[in-house]
This record gives structure tokens, sequence and C-alpha cells, in this order.
């Protein structure tokens, strides 16, 4: 019995650890390319200059490639200026 007090109490101190640790965190707002808080006109540029490029070319940036949503696959491309144009004029904190 004992056992599963400290246990509850250990997972419960975890769990409250890492909900504190969850607010210093700040949360990239998908489609703002420039992290400016708000999905516009400039991110949109930024795809397509980066738009067709994979890692290594002259013209990749790593910020443009935002799909699919949580899993980048390593290109700029169509699925990236849908998954922007689909967030435009969201804004941030």
């Amino acid at each position: 019995m004992r056992y599963k007090l400290i246990a509850g109490l250990m997972v419960t101190l975890f769990l409250l650890s890492m909900l504190s640790m969850a607010g210093s965190v700040s949360a990239q707002l998908t489609g703002d390319i420039n992290g400016d808080g708000k999905v516009d006109i400039r991110d949109g540029v930024k795809i397509g200059v980066a738009f067709g490029s994979e890692e290594g070319d002259p013209n990749w940036n790593p910020a443009a490639d935002i799909a699919p949503e949580g899993s980048p696959d390593g290109i700029v491309n169509i699925e990236d200026v849908v998954l922007w144009a689909l967030h435009f004029g969201e804004t941030g904190p």
C-alpha cells in the first residue's frame, strides 16, 4: 500500500513538472515562417523563394518546410503552400 502511495505521488510530481515546463515553451504558429506572430504574405514570399528546394539547395529554408504538419518532409512544395494558405490571416500571442 505504501509503494502505491509513493508511486502515485511521484507520478503527480512528474506531471506537475511537465505542466510547468510546457508554459515556458513557445508554440510556433503554423505558417508563420518569419516568426513575427502572424501568417501573412511575407511568409508566403519566404515559401515562394524556397519553393522546390530540398536540404542542401542554396535556397533551402527549413522554416518554409511546414507540411505535413508536425513532421516536415525535407522539401518545400505545394503541400507547404496549401498549409500556409489554410492558416493565412492567423495571429499568435
